[in-house]
């Protein structure tokens, strides 16, 4: 999946912005971001951890 939306991304079809479903705070990385991704039923794409 991931070299087909790079692909998009690359030829401007997708912004990537698009691809970011959520903004964390470092602090919230584990509970918020790794879990978040992990989850079999989840909606997470990309989780941006903002510094």
């Amino acid at each position: 999946m991931w070299p087909q939306v790079a692909a998009l991304i690359a030829s401007g079809q997708l912004p990537a912005e698009k691809v970011v479903t959520r903004h964390i705070a470092l602090d919230e990385v584990v509970e918020q971001g790794f879990e978040a991704l992990l989850d079999k039923a989840g909606t997470q794409l990309k989780i941006l951890i903002e510094l």
